[in-house]
């Protein structure tokens, strides 16, 4: 499985995914979440923390969670959305990584 071996490496991509999905506006503020598997330990994936926003997130403010869900490292409480990451990595574990957003044009509703 190629990816980040590290935890530092997997904090790092994750935050450089979030900041791109806010400079491409494909989410704003906290809408979204981001995991990716540490290929050395493919049962252990980086993910975004609940209700910080990207851009001012620091690599630290990254979790390292098993598939279980437990909380390897990190201060934060991981995003909502936790659940639906690593289920997906339970089922497929030919997934690498995945970006949940919510962008304004699929949140845009009439009134």
């Amino acid at each position: 499985m190629s990816g980040p071996a590290s935890w530092s490496q997997a904090r790092e991509r994750v935050l450089l995914f979030a900041r791109r999905l806010l400079a491409e506006r494909l989410g704003f503020f906290t809408a979204g979440n981001i995991s990716m598997r540490v290929a050395d330990d493919p049962g252990l994936v980086a993910v975004t923390p609940s209700s910080t926003p990207y851009d001012t997130m620091r690599p630290g403010d990254i979790l390292m969670v098993r598939l279980d869900g437990s909380v390897v490292d990190g201060t934060l409480k991981p995003t909502t959305e936790l659940p639906l990451h690593t289920l997906t990595y339970l089922r497929r574990p030919d997934v690498g990584g995945i970006v949940h957003a919510h962008s304004p044009a699929a949140m845009a509703v009439e009134g």
